[in-house]
């Protein structure tokens, strides 16, 4: 049996990106693996860094392959393009972190990246690079209690930090232009970090959320969030795509939303796009512009839109492809290429 250490994070990113890959890959014998948290003091087949590029990082990296064994760089962050709009203060990446991220790069076997995008920059660092999604732990899914009914307000779920609430600017005449007719849940972090935002955009959305009608609920955890998504809507995830930081994002923000059933609506963010075309364009609408966010909004509340079979293509496609035991197998099968060679 190979044993590999890796690094967890006690971040809702750490614990998935890490404790429920682990969880899966260790409950399966098809890969002959091992995974847990490193320990200093034990001897590992191999290294994987979650998001880890600190100096010690890199000098554990460099031992490991003089032993002839693998590391493994595994990131959720284009580190290695820095361009574009920046939208908040930290939004974009430090010369710091970019030097350590290209450092660590080159110097592991092989590099995970989370989403197509950062594969793509991957690439050109080291070309032993794949991509693994995201992935959703389907055990944690709550089953659905209630659905929108015709005539009620139609429930819209976003969730994230407060300070990347910008992105809902995106949408800000379309929300004001159904208000009363809908309602924006934002599942979020402390609200005092929409000071970091810059101006004029923190003036705008700030009018913005005062405007419509939204409710707020604390972050807690991710089956918490589970629980507010089972209570029935829509994910919504405009974006602004016009960062290289914005452009790697994966398709977390809708997928956990989509294996409870509520279907999404967003922006055409490439890993978004993956999921549309995994789905065949069911429980997913991909919006370019102002008016395709108005047309699919008044199809929700004007009775054309088939929510059943919406709503189960959702949950199907999560399921199918974006579920943890599935992704664990994509992640097991790379980092077993690399231990094997």
């Amino acid at each position: 049996m190979s044993v590999l250490a890796g690094g967890r994070s006690r971040t809702a990113m750490g614990e998935m990106r890490y404790g429920w890959i682990a969880d899966a890959v260790n409950g399966s014998s098809s890969h002959g693996l091992h995974y847990e948290l490193y320990r200093p003091l034990r001897e590992y087949d191999g290294l994987v860094f979650v998001k880890s590029m600190s100096p010690d990082c890199l000098s554990l990296a460099t031992t490991y392959r003089s032993r002839n064994k693998p590391a493994v760089f595994e990131m959720n962050v284009n580190y290695f393009e820095v361009d574009g709009m920046f939208y908040y203060e930290g939004m974009k990446q430090t010369p710091e972190q970019h030097s350590a991220a290209v450092l660590m790069a080159k110097e592991c076997n092989g590099l995970i990246a989370a989403s197509r995008s950062i594969e793509e920059a991957c690439r050109s660092i080291n070309p032993r690079t794949t991509c693994v999604t995201d992935s959703v732990n389907m055990a944690l899914v709550p089953p659905r209690v209630s659905a929108w009914q015709a005539g009620s307000r139609l429930r819209l779920f976003w969730s994230g930090q407060a300070v990347k609430m910008f992105d809902l600017l995106v949408v800000e005449e379309v929300l004001r232009r159904f208000t009363g007719r809908i309602e924006l849940v934002l599942v979020t972090t402390d609200l005092s970090s929409l000071e970091l935002v810059y101006e004029p955009y923190r003036s705008r959305l700030k009018k913005l959320l005062a405007e419509i009608d939204c409710r707020i609920i604390s972050y807690e955890s991710i089956p918490q969030l589970l629980r507010v998504y089972a209570e029935g809507g829509v994910i919504v995830s405009p974006r602004f795509l016009d960062s290289s930081y914005n452009l790697g994002h994966t398709e977390w923000k809708i997928t956990l939303g989509m294996a409870c059933g509520c279907a999404a609506v967003c922006s055409p963010q490439q890993s978004y796009v993956d999921v549309s075309r995994l789905s065949g364009g069911r429980g997913i609408r991909i919006c370019g512009n102002s008016s395709d966010w108005v047309q699919v909004f008044d199809q929700m509340l004007g009775g054309s839109f088939d929510w059943k079979d919406e709503q189960s293509a959702a949950a199907k496609v999560v399921a199918d492809h974006y579920s943890t035991t599935v992704v664990a197998e994509k992640h097991a099968r790379f980092v077993s290429g690399l231990v094997n060679s």
